[in-house]
């Protein structure tokens, strides 16, 4: 990772990654605040992967922590353009595989890229899957409280479909836990249903991270996660992913 240059995510002219970004908004101002990337494979033969299809295997290889380093490349370069377009949010999140987190370069990598393209720490959050809740040694949970110490965040994505996790949350220190949207879906179906919503959205703020909810595509499902003290959101309401060079400041 030394040898950084402008085609190091391209094969043959064509970006072998493409990061796709979507706003997270604040309920009560309706104001972006965060970015969630997205992040597709262009393969030759196969055409354009999206994550559900190329996680399932990347994610158990050595191949995970490569298309990392090249995603994170891609990132820092993306946030100093939104930075030199005035574009306002406070991080923007790159999904980080539990094998890339637990590897003993990672954190110099990381740390090293930020340096070279002049981005700071507290503008990169990193997004877990919630298989990290399976891990049983403490080196993920290490890595974490180490990169947290230089500044970077962390957001742990599809939590709540697993209610059995929710004792090895306690484990790790997040910042941000993504919300499946299985919690979204059940709002206003009947009290039980809210209750356990509340409940969920309770024990995450109880731990000092805050929820996101994902997928909410109506108005009365953002004055439900209001009342539960959920205070982002994205989804149908918010806005879909879009490629870098669509970010904008709002007034443009």
């Amino acid at each position: 990772m030394n040898n950084i240059n402008k085609n190091v995510n391209t094969v043959n002219g064509v970006r072998a990654i493409e990061l796709y970004y979507r706003a997270i908004k604040e309920i009560s101002g309706n104001s972006t605040e965060f970015y969630q990337t997205e992040m597709r494979l262009n393969a030759p033969l196969l055409g354009v992967l999206m994550p559900d299809r190329y996680l399932p295997v990347t994610d158990i290889s050595e191949q995970s922590i490569k298309l990392f380093k090249l995603a994170f490349v891609q990132l820092v370069q993306a946030i100093t353009k939104f930075t030199e377009r005035g574009v306002s949010f406070k991080w923007v999140s790159l999904y980080m595989p539990v094998a890339a987190l637990k590897n003993a370069d990672s954190i110099r990598i990381i740390s090293e890229i930020c340096r070279k393209f002049n981005v700071s720490t507290d503008k990169v959050c990193f997004e877990l899957p919630v298989t990290l809740l399976n891990e049983s040694d403490a080196c993920a949970s290490e890595n974490i409280n180490e990169l947290r110490k230089l500044g970077f965040s962390f957001l742990l994505s599809e939590f709540g479909e697993g209610i059995s996790f929710m004792m090895k949350l306690a484990e790790y220190r997040l910042d941000y836990i993504l919300l499946d949207s299985s919690i979204t879906r059940c709002l206003g179906k009947n009290e039980r249903s809210d209750g356990c919503a509340k409940s969920i959205i309770g024990f995450i703020n109880d731990l000092n991270a805050e929820p996101i909810a994902t997928d909410v595509t109506k108005n009365f499902q953002i004055d439900k996660l209001a009342e539960f003290d959920c205070l982002y959101y994205t989804g149908g309401v918010s806005e879909n992913y879009m490629l870098e060079k669509y970010v904008r400041r709002k007034s443009e």
